[in-house]
């Protein structure tokens, strides 16, 4: 029997592999996809290597190099491991390798066998098994401070209390009131949220006081990390802005529709509990609103600058490019714009140009965006990036740097810099590095890793910039952002 709506097609409609696709090679799988935050550790030639993506024929890796030398490395030992059981053995065979922004990338491929990819993923789950059992025994308990085992239950206990109440509440009002909320529920819910936000910045400060001290110590912040994520973190995931930011549903922390949470301020959740963990969430986010409005006003003021040209500005790492939107939906626009945006996501470039689109046609030509999908890799090479583009007046990227290292980010930094028009601004943003910053809800509780840096380091970040440019380093309204404004002389 043939279902309704089932397609039959004949063989010949069939679709295959179009150019060089025609050529098959062996699936592909993502490192991160597969192992998720178990990843296995990678030797080449003996030296450490992060494993990108492989398959049974070979695999990509991010390390040093294997040829410092700058002569071929040819054929290297292989060995992929978890702990103290070796997942795959072997030789492979140096195809090439690549110098990039994050680092020296090498793709291998295997000589003497194959990557049986199902064997390995067996090893690598009892692998993780046995990790399991040894850690019941209790050693790696022992590296997390007791204050921080109590600091978390102590919390799971209170946020659970505002489970059972808030849902009671809800019960009562279904039963008694037909779902109706009136002026006193109203107010009872908004005490509800007054009250978890200010417990929860009360844990918040504790926690960040017991774990920054910890960073210098990787074996005990990683055990404070699976103990926050097996004990805490689970009893957030009702919060639609923790779930994301954990389980990073694109492949990476910090994608557009997290900052969209954070944009529309939205009281998310299909409960008052759920609406209430989300609220908390958003407390900590609350930073990537602050310097989304800084970075707007810069907009305001360099655009009203050019009264009788375009004002040029360019947004790397733009994201939904809330900034824009908000400017371009401005009765009058403070001056002709044309807006660049670059950002290595497909679908955020596609939010901001379809919610920017019918505000440039409203404003009849005085307003253009263009949208530049390209790599991460290639976004940080500012030279190529900006070859095709005239001299900007404005650029900026405030979510993109945290996650380089000072040589690549003080380096990306001077090559945007360079790229500035005479009187051009460049504004750079960096979590900063303060008591209660980020660093414990982010690194911690949703294993979002980035680099915190202080006012000084971002100062560091500017030391090849010419000493004529003027250079101010500025906070954002909750002190967690730190944002570095440097201006080409006109």
């Amino acid at each position: 029997m043939i279902h309704l709506g089932m397609i039959m097609r004949a063989y010949e409609d069939l679709s295959g592999g179009h150019g060089r696709q025609i050529f098959y090679r062996a699936e592909r799988f993502h490192a991160r996809d597969v192992f998720g935050p178990s990843r296995p550790s990678l030797e080449l030639a003996g030296a450490h290597h992060e494993l990108r993506d492989f398959s049974m024929t070979g695999l990509s890796a991010l390390g040093s190099s294997l040829s410092p030398t700058g002569q071929s490395a040819g054929s290297v030992p292989i060995r992929l491991r978890l702990d103290n059981a070796v997942l795959y053995e072997g030789v492979a065979r140096v195809l090439r390798e690549e110098i990039g922004p994050l680092g020296n990338t090498v793709a291998v491929q295997f000589q003497d066998g194959y990557l049986d990819v199902r064997r390995v993923l067996a090893r690598h789950h009892a692998a993780l098994l046995r990790r399991e059992i040894d850690r019941s025994k209790g050693e790696e308990l022992a590296l997390v401070p007791v204050e921080y085992r109590q600091l978390c239950s102590e919390t799971l206990f209170r946020l659970r209390q505002y489970r059972t109440v808030t849902d009671r509440f809800e019960h009562r009002i279904a039963e008694e009131f037909g779902g109706v909320v009136d002026g006193e529920m109203q107010e009872f819910i908004h005490e509800c949220e007054e009250g978890i936000i200010a417990d929860w910045r009360s844990v918040w400060a504790r926690a960040d006081a017991i774990v920054r001290p910890l960073r210098d110590q990787p074996e005990a912040l990683a055990a404070v990390k699976r103990f926050t994520e097996a004990v805490l973190t689970p009893e957030l995931m009702g919060g639609a802005i923790w779930k994301r930011s954990y389980e990073k549903p694109l492949g990476y922390p910090g994608d557009f529709q997290i900052m969209n949470y954070v944009y529309a301020w939205s009281k998310l959740g299909n409960s008052i509990y759920e609406r209430l963990l989300h609220r908390i969430g958003l407390d900590v986010a609350e930073c990537i609103a602050t310097r989304m409005v800084m970075v707007q006003r810069a907009i305001a003021e360099i655009a009203a600058g050019h009264p009788d040209r375009e004002t040029r500005i360019t947004s790397l790492g733009s994201g939904p490019a809330c900034e824009v939107i908000n400017t371009l939906k401005l009765h009058r626009l403070p001056g002709r714009v044309a807006f660049t945006l670059v950002d290595q996501d497909h679908q955020a470039l596609t939010h901001a140009y379809e919610a920017a689109h019918p505000e440039i046609l409203r404003h009849g030509g005085q307003a253009s965006v263009q949208c530049l999908h390209t790599t991460f890799s290639r976004l940080l090479k500012a030279g190529e990036l900006f070859g095709s583009l005239p001299p900007q007046d404005l650029i900026y990227t405030v979510g993109l740097i945290d996650y380089l290292t000072e040589r690549r980010a003080r380096a990306f930094v001077t090559s945007l810099y360079e790229q500035l028009a005479p009187g051009g601004l460049l504004i750079v943003g960096n979590m900063k590095d303060t008591p209660m910053s980020n660093f414990w809800p982010m690194e911690v509780v949703t294993d979002w890793s980035i680099i915190y840096r202080t006012e000084a380091e971002m100062r560091d970040l500017t030391i090849e910039i010419p000493v004529a440019a003027e250079i101010d380093i500025v906070d954002d309204r909750t002190g967690r952002v730190t944002m570095a404004y440097i201006r080409k002389p006109a």
